[in-house]
């Protein structure tokens, strides 16, 4: 496989903090189900992993990222995935590798954490900086990345809540792209109203697209197909029938 990592020149946006107490507080004292809405549960959540295990997700246009989007975001944000994995006893969470967010040394106006394969090719530890670097702080880079962009493992949670982009300071995690491309960009809804005040996030993720292209994607798209190929490979041994 061949690692490209690219130099081009932090509040996080929404509540996701209370919104995990809320789900945290439901998951730990789940009500019983009956087996109409188990049923209805494991076919959401068969049909959706069924669909991104077979999709080729190194190929997919837009229209196809967006599915996609609408995808993840019933099992990862509304939270499907977790709740059937827990209705089969399965315990825990699933593990995910992912490409850690590049590190700044100084002035960088963007940064992505990226890891989407495309054209036999990964694209991850974007960065663009508003200074031209010195000789020595470009030495530094290449020669802490000469095996490749740093990567990390997490549970599916803290995976799902981690830092994928900074836009001229703002945070964006996964949870946050899978949800753009899902309610604003038309995988679930077509929305293009932003609240100057609390929709800073998605501001960003729009100058992004603007900004940045990675292969031959916008960086957005990019970013959802490394998160769709990243839960794809952490899912890839689990038996869920």
């Amino acid at each position: 496989m061949q690692y490209i990592s690219r130099l081009l020149a932090i509040p996080t946006f929404g509540n996701n903090d209370s919104l995990l107490m809320r789900q945290t507080a439901i998951m730990s004292h789940p009500r019983k189900r009956s087996p109409k809405e188990l049923s209805d549960l494991s076919d959401s959540v068969i049909g959706d992993v069924t669909w991104i295990r077979n999709a080729d997700l190194a190929r997919l246009d837009e229209a196809g990222l967006r599915e996609l989007s609408a995808r993840l975001r019933r099992l990862l944000v509304d939270g499907t995935f977790l709740r059937y994995r827990r209705s089969i006893g399965i315990k825990g969470e699933s593990r995910v590798t992912y490409f850690a967010l590049p590190q700044d040394v100084g002035g960088g106006t963007f940064m992505q954490a990226g890891g989407a394969t495309r054209g036999g090719a990964t694209v991850a530890g974007i960065r663009r900086f508003n200074r031209s670097l010195t000789p020595k702080e470009i030495e530094e880079m290449f020669q802490k990345q000469s095996s490749g962009p740093e990567q990390k493992t997490a549970v599916l949670s803290n995976w799902l809540s981690s830092t994928c982009l900074i836009v001229n300071g703002v945070s964006v995690s996964r949870r946050d792209v899978v949800k753009y491309v899902a309610n604003k960009l038309g995988g679930v809804h077509v929305d293009p109203s932003r609240n100057s005040k609390g929709d800073q996030g998605y501001i960003a993720l729009d100058e992004a697209r603007n900004g940045v292209r990675v292969l031959d994607l916008d960086s957005v798209y990019a970013e959802l197909t490394a998160i769709g190929q990243q839960f794809a490979k952490a899912i890839e041994s689990e038996s869920l029938v």
